[in-house]
């Protein structure tokens, strides 16, 4: 009775990064949120907590720039992804039944 009715259950879950839009704080086009303009793709090789994606902006070799005034910025809508999440449920039990 000790040794038998002994069972196990394992649950993984992976999933990739939830994709979003870079957005300006004000409206360059006049006509709501605004997006930037894309120089680089913005993608880092070796992202961390801290900086997912290169936020360098209106600089020398920077991913990100204003655009002209009264248009629309060339980023796309969700062109970047957050981080990827995996979760791992495992559990050990035995039945008394």
């Amino acid at each position: 009775m000790l040794l038998g009715g002994w069972d196990t259950n394992l649950i993984l879950t992976a999933q990739t990064g939830l994709p979003f839009t870079p957005t300006l704080l004000t409206s360059v086009s006049n006509a709501g949120a605004s997006r930037p303009d894309r120089l680089k793709s913005g993608k880092l090789e070796k992202p961390d907590p801290a900086n997912w994606f290169d936020t360098s902006f209106n600089v020398a070799g920077a991913a990100w720039g204003v655009p002209q005034l009264y248009t629309f910025g060339n980023a796309g809508r969700n062109i970047l992804y957050g981080p990827a999440r995996v979760n791992f449920d495992w559990s050990f039990f035995k039945d008394l039944s």
